[in-house]
């Protein structure tokens, strides 16, 4: 039993020392520099926006429309309006889905013709790109 409880302590040490790390080290913030950016009118047919890229580091997406929902879907070449993630006029995603990046593909499908939209991307390190549908 007590060889079990050092067992635990050790890796409670392990973690805190790496949060420590993390706490100290300097912040990079992706959307700042290197993005790809598009953006247009969504329509009531679903449309494929940007492909999966495994080593993508930022994502965002924004209804920048004055009225009309998007509907993004993660994965999917078709999302169904008004299921799953919706951005209301105005809305914005930050890309990540429980914490991470979403890697994936992403299509939009807006609740009425001419919903406007933009996105941005941080491609992947060096030797990685990010390709816009």
């Amino acid at each position: 039993m007590a060889a079990k409880a050092l067992e635990h302590l050790g890796a409670i040490e392990r973690v805190l020392g790496r949060l420590l790390e993390l706490q100290q080290s300097p912040r990079v913030n992706f959307l700042a520099a290197g993005t790809v950016a598009g953006g247009g009118n969504a329509s009531t047919a679903p449309m494929p926006i940007i492909a999966a890229e495994p080593h993508r580091r930022g994502l965002s997406i924004q209804n920048i429309a004055a009225a009309g929902t998007l509907t993004v879907g993660l994965g999917v070449t078709s999302p169904i309006p008004g299921q799953g993630l919706t951005l209301a006029a105005g809305a914005s995603w930050d890309g990540r889905i429980s914490g991470a990046v979403w890697s994936g593909s992403v299509s939009i499908v807006a609740s009425q013709p001419g919903v406007a939209y933009s996105w941005l991307v941080v491609p992947g390190p060096s030797g990685h790109r990010n390709e816009a549908l």
